[in-house]
């Protein structure tokens, strides 16, 4: 296990540091803060601007979502493949486990990510219940695929449509991707995780056995995840509309 986290790891946070150098407009403008920055003579030529550290900021930001969107895409398709299929889930928990992993390591040494407290905290826990899974003989593999499913398609959605609105600020197509991301995200984790969360606690509770313990840890953390999600999606809902209302002034 350890073998594959550490090859998965470190896989993905080289690709991260790739990209910068692989897309022109990304290479250029990083090009042009640096040489900026030594032939700076004002405080010493080693000073970077608010404005340009807002820029690699926006770079490192969107270079994250990038690598996670290709890498919420993995998880999307192997976990519905695995759950077509019946395929394993253990190596699905490793390559998930690495992602956050990386993102854990890729915020930490970003500065945009000193703000991201609660992404760093979701990943922890995130990883905290996946060891738990692979330890504990919990069952229920094919929900644990439903849920990958249903948690990182929405994130995906996320991403995308940050990325989108990175590119193309000014587009009214930004709209539009919004709001698509946020039907996603409303049937995905709204309606649909709900549901499969009401359904599995009440199988797990409602049997006679003797260890209805082991299911404390995950149900009462995957109840949480919802009333987070509540939380997000009102966020996203708010962010729309100030979208909206900036694109029609």
């Amino acid at each position: 296990m350890i073998q594959e986290i550490l090859l998965w790891t470190s896989s993905i946070l080289g690709l991260s540091f790739l990209i910068p150098y692989c897309i022109p407009p990304f290479r250029s403008t990083l090009k042009q803060i640096y040489e900026n920055k030594r032939t700076n003579n004002v405080f010493g030529g080693d000073c970077i601007n608010d404005i340009q550290q807002s820029q690699i900021d926006a770079i490192d930001r969107t270079v994250g979502q990038m690598v996670a969107s290709f890498c919420q895409s993995i998880i999307v398709l192997w976990a519905l493949t695995n759950l077509l299929f019946d395929g394993a889930l253990n190596p699905l928990h490793y390559f998930v486990m690495s992602y956050y992993i990386y993102d854990i390591i890729y915020l930490l040494i970003k500065p945009y990510g000193k703000t991201q407290t609660v992404f760093l905290i979701h990943h922890v826990l995130c990883i905290c219940v996946i060891l738990y899974t692979i330890y504990i003989p919990l069952g229920y593999t094919s929900t644990i695929h439903l849920v990958y499913i249903l948690m990182e398609l929405s994130a995906l959605s996320i991403n995308v449509s940050n990325i989108q609105r990175y590119l193309y600020p000014a587009s009214r197509l930004t709209i539009h991707v919004s709001l698509t991301n946020l039907l996603i995200f409303f049937v995905t984790r709204i309606v649909v995780f709900p549901s499969v969360l009401l359904y599995t606690l009440y199988d797990m509770y409602s049997v006679e056995r003797e260890d209805k313990y082991i299911y404390l840890f995950p149900g009462s953390l995957f109840t949480g995840l919802l009333f987070l999600c509540i939380w997000w999606f009102i966020g996203m809902m708010e962010k729309h509309k100030r979208l909206e209302r900036k694109m029609i002034l």
